[in-house]
């Protein structure tokens, strides 16, 4: 009678530790999918902030293509540049905002943007232009941070789910499922500066 008092008393202990341990995993897996959503959010804002400002860019650009037509030697690509951003405004009000495309050209333009703006002093010292740049600038280092963060609370998420026993048990039964990372588009790194004779063609002076 003891021993199956006993056996009884050891089965409630591990049932009750079962549950403890399920009612524990489920609330982590809650608030981590939380976390995600947060950081999710997070990224949009990133993208949204780096929309609002091309805008603004682009109107600093355009003044300067019009107003610096006998100063700059590169002034044709100063309206390359202000024509790319146009695009990519197009492509803004399309939803494109995270697609390659955008990225690739929005890379290439902040390039020849960082030429011009070094190799003309009256357009580097315009502090409007200066900011707006270096604040899109930071708004791509920004997207790579949080896209970096979600993946890695992703990595995090999936894993609990992967565990045994809890993970593996339980995750389809509370309906937790795993969750995919982020590709970030951007191919290129605006920092980086092509040849700066061949981009503003010096040489050919008007």
């Amino acid at each position: 009678m003891n021993a199956t008092k006993g056996i009884l008393i050891g089965l409630g202990v591990l049932i009750l530790l079962g549950l403890f341990g399920a009612i524990g995993f489920y609330n982590s897996m809650v608030s981590m999918e939380e976390s995600l959503i947060s950081m999710d959010a997070q990224v949009k804002n990133m993208y949204e902030r780096r929309t609002d400002i091309v805008p603004q860019v682009a109107a600093v650009v355009k003044k300067y293509a019009e107003y610096e037509k006998g100063t700059l030697e590169g002034v044709v690509k100063l309206r390359e540049a202000s024509g790319n951003l146009d695009t990519l405004q197009k492509l803004s009000s399309e939803g494109k905002v995270t697609s390659a495309d955008y990225s690739n050209l929005l890379a290439s333009t902040m390039a020849t943007l960082k030429v011009t703006m070094e190799a003309y002093p009256q357009l580097k010292a315009d502090t409007q232009f200066t900011n707006l740049y270096t604040t899109l600038e930071g708004s791509e280092n920004r997207i790579r941070v949080e896209i970096k963060n979600y993946n890695d609370a992703v990595a995090s998420y999936n894993l609990s789910i992967r565990s045994f026993p809890y993970g593996k048990l339980l995750s389809g039964i509370f309906g937790f499922s795993a969750k995919e990372r982020i590709n970030p588009p951007e191919g290129k790194e605006i920092k980086a500066v092509p040849d700066v004779d061949k981009l503003l063609d010096i040489g050919n002076t008007k």
